[in-house]
């Protein structure tokens, strides 16, 4: 290669050295028409979703749903609503304090595995053991199902999986079953 020739080339590479960060940080900053995506959007976004979630479980341990259960059972779920209200208050201030996207990610990860409808569904099981509880407890075995039904709806949180809740349904099932199998019982026929 001839000088000017080489000239040239370490020309056309400084340029694109140059020009190439430059290119690829406005693309992905600026895109026509699109407003790029801030951690002060994704804070107001996590902000605004905290405070869906803690009217919900305000309004949940309110509702006539919870309040006509049982005074032990009642008490039990609103201090665990209690609980859970005081871990949004910490997610808030964790989202207030977010310093970058992946900080919000952890966040936003956080408060997608909080599921308020587990309140819901632990208190359709209590009120449902309830309603049966004093036909099961003649039957040892099936008082002692519905008392693992009772005991694993008031362990049922926010943060619960839908294993847990799965396990309380499939105790109090296994209750009511117990009844069921020893009424299909016919004694049989003394000869």
């Amino acid at each position: 290669m001839t000088s000017p020739a080489r000239r040239s080339l370490a020309a056309g590479i400084a340029a694109v050295a140059l020009i190439a960060p430059l290119a690829m940080s406005t693309s992905a900053t600026a895109t026509p028409g699109k407003k790029p995506a801030t951690t002060k959007t994704h804070t107001k976004q996590l902000l605004k979703a905290i405070s869906v979630k803690d009217a919900q479980l305000a309004r949940i341990a309110a509702a006539d749903r919870t309040t006509r259960l049982a005074d032990d059972h009642e008490a039990a779920v609103v201090s665990n609503i209690g609980a859970d209200r005081a871990t949004l208050a910490e997610l808030r201030t964790d989202a207030e304090a977010v310093g970058s996207t992946l900080d919000s990610k952890a966040v936003r990860k956080e408060l997608h595995d909080f599921r308020v409808v587990n309140y819901v569904l632990s208190g359709n099981i209590l009120r449902q053991a309830e309603r049966v509880e004093d036909e099961l407890a003649a039957d040892p075995e099936a008082a002692a199902h519905l008392e693992e039904a009772i005991t694993a709806a008031l362990a049922i949180t926010a943060e619960s999986t839908k294993s847990d809740v799965r396990d309380a349904r499939e105790q109090l099932r296994l209750a009511k079953g117990e009844v069921e199998s020893d009424e299909d019982e016919v004694p049989a026929p003394v000869v």
